[in-house]
């Protein structure tokens, strides 16, 4: 039987505007290049998950009725994602994000417009009917109906994924990394309905209130650990998974196991762009989890597909099957390997 995966929640057009530095308020930078990409949870790690190994991936979410939303729609089904299930509004335009990138060393920022993806809610998702192996729904911080205060469980976003792992789903949770002072009142009501939850050291930051960072300020495997503990105690059921800049990705386990495995050497000029890394580091870890990788095999997994990435300014263009995933672990070596 063939693995089905549901990706749930945002959906949006990425404008790619390749800089030469950012630039100190009221100052000016030069644009040198301008792209269009499809970006958001839905897009990305559906993409990448259909591209490894032609995984059968569901698409929900909504979108606007307009230009934005057509290019959406056509990207996925293109790509072999069923999108019956994204829903089209003409309440609001679809969402979209300008992605300010520089390019020397592809550190990029983000200025977001909600729009669609706001008026996603518990309430677009008919939880009683659907049929996967896994369901896996991003970003929270950024989905406004779902991140909402629901009466009976803390959050939309608790209320959704309880009604997911009722089915029997795997459910598994992204968050966004954003500035707002909320996390653990939106975040915390959802993780005892969480199977995984795959985020980075600054998110995990936010919703713990534990700093991952040293004296040095640079995240810490120790700190990470306490962090991914915390996770665990609060009610996540299967894994806590940690990708950092500084050391590579963690995993803690609610067995108690706990492992790391440090970040691939890359060369040079190799990284076109960040965009969208995290989230191909999410679908190398979904596709490995379905699959029944050990936790350090599955940590390696997710860092080549996001090293797949990286070699694009965009947030897709780096998708392809495992096979040639694997070659990225065989060409380079890790930071810390001995």
């Amino acid at each position: 039987m063939q693995t089905k995966i549901i990706v749930a929640g945002n959906l949006v057009v990425d404008v790619i505007k390749m800089i030469d530095s950012y630039p100190k308020k009221e100052m000016l930078s030069t644009i040198r290049e301008i792209g269009k990409s499809v970006g958001g949870c839905v897009a990305n790690v559906g993409i990448y998950l259909q591209k490894l190994t032609g995984i059968e991936v569901s698409a929900y979410g909504k979108v606007g009725k307009d230009a934005n939303g057509t290019f959406l729609i056509d990207a996925l089904s293109s790509s072999g994602i069923d999108v019956s299930h994204i829903n089209v509004t003409d309440e609001v335009a679809t969402s979209f994000t300008d992605v300010m990138t520089e390019r020397e060393g592809g550190r990029r920022t983000f200025f977001h417009f909600r729009g669609a993806n706001a008026l996603f809610g518990a309430d677009d998702v008919e939880a009683a009917s659907l049929d996967a192996d896994l369901f896996h729904v991003g970003y929270a911080m950024l989905l406004d109906r779902l991140d909402a205060a629901d009466a009976e469980y803390g959050t939309g976003m608790a209320r959704l994924l309880c009604k997911v792992r009722e089915k029997g789903i795997r459910t598994s949770l992204d968050v966004v990394s954003e500035s707002s002072p909320g996390f653990p009142k939106v975040i915390g009501p959802s993780l005892p309905y969480c199977d995984y939850i795959i985020i980075n050291e600054t998110e995990a930051g936010l919703i713990s209130g534990i700093d991952p960072c040293g004296e040095g300020g640079y995240a810490e495997p120790a700190r990470i650990e306490q962090i991914c503990r915390w996770f665990l105690e609060r009610g996540v059921k299967g894994k806590v998974v940690v990708h950092c800049r500084e050391f590579g990705a963690s995993m803690a386990a609610a067995d108690g196991a706990f492992c790391v495995v440090p970040s691939l050497e890359l060369p040079k000029g190799y990284i076109k762009g960040t965009v969208g890394a995290g989230d191909a580091f999410c679908a190398g870890m979904l596709y490995s989890i379905v699959n029944g990788y050990g936790d350090e095999q599955a940590l390696r997994v997710a860092a080549a597909v996001a090293a797949s990435n990286l070699a694009f300014s965009d947030s897709v263009g780096g998708a392809r099957p495992i096979g040639e995933i694997m070659k990225i672990l065989q060409q380079y070596g890790r930071k810390h390997d001995q």
